[in-house]
């Protein structure tokens, strides 16, 4: 999470725009329920999914993800890829959903944020020489979507092997 003085005369949605981040997620981060609380103090500035790592909670502002996510607990012996295998999704969505760091550190009784199954979509494994481009050209989709769909960053490239959910249309 960023840290950012709001000055009086700048509004929360300006900030907003600049990161990315819907107002709702940095009223919430924050603690308050309207935004005039924000001005003129240090605030937290959430990441962009910060709304879907909040007890299940979704945020219904602009911006925010339409998919719907439940909880699971791990289990002894379970692996991301079994968890993202009876999900329907990839282990790359599972592991940047709940910001894991290290797959192999998995715990029995551990909770994770998963798709609730009605999200629908395609696994796609990258090929070598597909670009984000080319498959939001094959699937008529926009590379924004694709990226959201799977918790990329704007910097991050696909590469061969990758896995990634293709959203239905």
């Amino acid at each position: 999470m960023r840290r950012h003085r709001l000055s009086k005369k700048v509004k929360a949605e300006r900030l907003s725009a600049y990161y990315r981040v819907p107002v709702c997620m940095i009223m919430r981060s924050n603690g308050v329920a309207d935004p005039k609380d924000l001005h003129g103090k240090q605030i937290v500035v959430p990441e962009r999914y910060y709304c879907l790592l909040q007890d299940g909670a979704v945020c219904d502002g602009d911006g925010c993800p339409e998919k719907a996510y439940g909880r699971y607990v791990v289990k002894k012996g379970d692996t991301i890829f079994d968890i993202a295998k009876r999900h329907h999704t990839t282990m790359s969505v599972i592991v940047r959903l709940n910001g894991i760091k290290d797959p192999e550190t998995l715990k029995a009784g551990e909770s994770l944020f998963v798709p609730d199954g009605n999200t629908g979509g395609t696994v796609h494994s990258v090929r070598a020489a597909e670009t984000l481009k080319d498959l939001a050209r094959i699937y008529g989709l926009d590379e924004e979507k694709i990226r959201e769909y799977n918790f990329m960053s704007e910097k991050e490239n696909v590469y061969p092997g990758m896995q990634l959910m293709i959203p239905e249309k």
